[in-house]
């Protein structure tokens, strides 16, 4: 069974995260580009022996991702495949392509979709995403799911169109919410991201909220919620596979979930230092998770520690945590 980590009543679990498929529609420079190493779609098969799994072990979400995975043809039939199996959450990230196709297909609504955009400017979305934004996302507020989010990674090209996007967000009240991620960066963008996350506290309540991958939510007037990714956010939470890696020093989310890959390999995280490719594979998800047990959890920095080290409010933000 999966060893569930809470920390002050947050369940930092990893999410199962499926890669569906490898290929895409888009062009996002700025993509990590899942699965880029295993190329080719999953077997319905192995997806629905994941659902399995990740039932009989009390994983509490699955996440849907590619590639594209609306490119599937047969996506509906896997999402009711899984829902059949697994009684956790079930999420869609997709970049809009094939939701109106899909919305018709669904019967049973998914817990998330996820719709990933650039940007509401034509010259700036057209270089990274062959959809209008608008369009998909007016699919995505009709679409049958619980909960309806845009994910916005900020780049050079898109920072002067996050208040408008966040604006829209408020506009559209608590039918959507909105993610910005923020990567890691040098010093000279460091100073503008800490300007943003300024910016967008200002716009409502503002608390920390923890998980796999921690953030700063923003709850505004209007019931709708800004939530912000930023790497330093994830450095409050250390496990044991993070001291080891290679590649640490340019992680930017750490651990968000546990990947399984096409070809069934199984990894913990995007650096892909460790992976499982060897038993079946509900050994390796359960060695994955292994990984995720209070006994790995190296350190956890508590809220009022995070904002000191953040060092870019002026004061503590409101929260029940705050000390």
């Amino acid at each position: 069974m999966c060893n569930r980590i809470n920390a002050l009543g947050y369940d930092l679990t990893p999410p199962l995260r499926l890669v569906l498929n490898t290929n895409c529609n888009g062009r996002c420079s700025f993509c990590h580009r899942e699965g880029s190493e295993h190329q080719g779609s999953m077997e319905p098969s192995l997806v629905y022996e994941c659902a399995e799994v990740a039932e009989r072990i009390k994983i509490p979400h699955i996440a849907l991702t590619g590639g594209e995975p609306t490119l599937r043809a047969d996506l509906a039939d896997l999402i009711e495949g899984i829902q059949v199996r697994y009684s956790g959450n079930v999420s869609l990230t997709t970049n809009g392509v094939q939701l109106q196709d899909l919305s018709k297909q669904i019967k049973t609504p998914l817990h998330t979709v996820n719709l990933s955009i650039v940007s509401f400017e034509e010259r700036i979305y057209s270089k990274y995403q062959n959809v209008d934004p608008l369009n998909a996302i007016e699919l995505l507020l009709s679409f049958p799911a619980k909960n309806r989010n845009l994910n916005v990674v900020v780049v050079e090209d898109n920072i002067e169109s996050i208040a408008r996007i966040a604006e829209y967000s408020i506009e559209q009240a608590s039918s959507i919410h909105i993610m910005f991620e923020l990567r890691k960066t040098s010093p000279t963008e460091e100073k503008t991201y800490s300007e943003i996350i300024k910016k967008l506290c200002n716009l409502g309540h503002c608390e920390m909220r923890y998980s796999s991958t921690p953030s700063l939510v923003v709850k505004t007037m209007k019931q709708s919620e800004i939530v912000i990714k930023y790497p330093k956010l994830s450095e409050s939470i250390k496990w044991e596979v993070c001291e080891v890696c290679k590649n640490g020093d340019s992680c930017y989310e750490k651990v968000c979930a546990v990947r399984v890959y096409p070809g069934g390999i199984v990894s913990p995280c995007l650096n892909g230092q460790i992976s499982y490719q060897s038993g079946s594979i509900a050994e390796r998800i359960t060695q994955a998770y292994d990984l995720f047990t209070p006994q790995k959890l190296v350190s956890f920095m508590q809220y009022h520690q995070i904002l000191q080290s953040l060092k870019i409010f002026d004061k503590f933000l409101d929260s029940p945590y705050a000390k």
